[in-house]
């Protein structure tokens, strides 16, 4: 990563009530940092205070956001003479609060203010951990006044933020993709949207969600891997737990049931009913045409007692180069549900059919690919399986 604003495309947003058009203080050293971004060709929005509410909601696709921690920023000769700044703490902390809950960004504070000060405010209000790496960038204004230092201190930064680095990456491929896939349809037909909505009508399916997953299937397929930068992502400065690995590949795997479409049935949907775990296994073109009464195909499954594995017990299971080793007749799905590991095993006692409207309030969350693709196979190859005679113990011993 030679150049850290090759990351920062898009428009940045600054905050900050010494650029007040009406009346500007120049002397503040926003102005310096301001025409460091400005000389890079940055191209910048800037508010003299917290946006409102609807102007917040179009922040969703910005580069970057700067705040002032200090919006009512006093003339020196004022703190001085001892006049008291306002807090405006809650209402940036709610502000941030509410940037986040629509955008993945980075935030640079740069503020006079002590930034031990903003730090721990943050903390208080679940913003930072000082244990991991952060999204927000907490720095004096006078630290990174001039370009060079800015630029050096936003790149050592974001070496230390793998999370933030990717996502500029990534979102570079992205953009390219989304524009050559627009542009290809368009070019073929500007009306290929109701060309391709009236064909999904006609074979019965939902014509929203097809429409949406081709929009999505073409993005993957034109979007360029990213390289990443081995320099940032091998860096292993902290020992990561058991507990945070289990995090990580549950997110990897299994997506909660807020993040999904309430109506909608999908291969790999899990249910849970008290103990015991359902997964469908019938594919999305099957499912997608009937509403509510179509049946979905389940196995059901139980939480593995992780005490057995590799015990000495003769019903342990075998853990072993990375794979939990299964039958034929089952398959362990990890991490799922706060990171639990079910088996679900294929006899006929273990598969049920059921119609989604029964099922919907119990689903927990979906498996993706490629791990419910490996269950539908490894089922499917089951029911084709074949019969050997077993060998007779004379012949090994």
């Amino acid at each position: 990563m030679n150049n850290v604003l090759e990351l920062f495309k898009g428009v940045g947003v600054i905050i900050d009530d010494a650029l007040n058009p009406a009346n500007p203080r120049k002397g503040d050293d926003i102005w310096k940092i301001k025409e460091s971004f400005e000389k890079k060709n940055v191209p910048l929005v800037t508010y003299e205070g917290l946006p409102a509410n609807e102007t917040i909601q179009n922040f969703n696709s910005i580069g970057f956001l700067l705040l002032d921690w200090d919006l009512l920023g006093l003339p020196e000769e004022d703190v001085l003479q001892g006049i008291r700044k306002p807090d405006f703490s809650d209402e940036n902390i709610n502000f941030i609060k509410q940037f986040n809950s629509i955008c993945f960004a980075p935030i640079f504070i740069f503020s006079k203010e002590n930034p031990e000060s903003i730090i721990s405010k943050l903390i208080e209000a679940d913003l930072y951990d000082i244990t991991k790496s952060n999204h927000i960038f907490v720095e004096s204004k006078s630290n990174v006044k001039q370009a060079g230092t800015l630029f050096g201190k936003i790149k050592s930064w974001i070496e230390k933020t793998p999370s933030m680095y990717v996502l500029k990456e990534w979102e570079n491929s992205m953009y390219q993709a989304k524009h050559n896939l627009f542009w290809d349809f368009y070019h073929v037909n500007p009306m290929w949207p109701n060309i391709l909505k009236q064909t999904f009508q006609i074979d019965g399916a939902d014509e929203n969600h097809e429409l949406s997953s081709l929009i999505y299937k073409n993005l993957v397929a034109r979007t360029t891997h990213a390289i990443f930068d081995d320099k940032i992502l091998n860096k292993n400065t902290r020992r990561v737990t058991k507990e945070d690995l289990r995090k990580i590949l549950e997110c990897e795997r299994f997506l909660k049931q807020d993040k999904l479409s309430a109506n909608i049935p999908a291969v790999g949907d899990v249910f849970k009913d008290n103990k015991d775990y359902y997964i469908n296994i019938r594919p999305d073109c099957d499912i997608l045409r009937k509403g509510d009464d179509v049946r979905l195909y389940c196995l059901k499954g139980k939480i593995v007692k992780e005490q057995q594995i590799n015990s000495k017990n003769k019903s342990k299971i075998i853990f072993n180069k990375g794979e939990l080793l299964e039958k034929n007749y089952n398959a362990y799905i990890a991490f799922i549900d706060d990171g639990k590991i079910i088996e679900f095993k294929f006899n006929e006692n273990n598969i049920i059919h059921e119609e989604w409207r029964n099922l919907k309030t119990k689903r927990i969350g979906r498996l993706l690919p490629p791990h419910i693709t490996r269950l539908q196979q490894k089922y499917a190859f089951y029911l084709q399986r074949q019969g050997l005679p077993a060998i007779p113990d004379k012949a090994i011993k």
